[in-house]
């Protein structure tokens, strides 16, 4: 929860969900952002919810959690382990790359 809420995206994220028009267009800089969704997801349908999200933020990426429903921590923690790492190390100087073990 700390890392959630001392994101440098996170506080421009919710700056932007207020008001009339909902989201605002959101440039996260240099961070690079992945938005995983959960390929079996049935409470928050990618084409609702995830799609319209991703409209918003620029230079945004978007993976597929295979064969995972709403709760992928629990249905494949070491898939949604991975994913976080591997945007992490992309997100890494190179000089600290060696710091992030798989």
């Amino acid at each position: 929860l700390r890392s959630f809420r001392d994101s440098r995206l996170m506080p421009a994220l919710f700056r932007n969900t207020g008001g009339s028009g909902g989201f605002q267009p959101l440039d996260a800089g240099e961070v690079p952002v992945r938005v995983a969704w959960c390929e079996r997801d049935r409470v928050l349908p990618f084409e609702n919810y995830g799609a319209p999200f991703m409209e918003r933020i620029a230079r945004v990426e978007h993976t597929t959690l295979a064969g995972v429903g709403h709760v992928p921590m629990y249905d494949d923690p070491a898939a949604v382990a991975e994913t976080i790492l591997s945007n992490v190390r992309r997100a890494a100087p190179r000089s600290d790359s060696r710091a992030i073990a798989a």
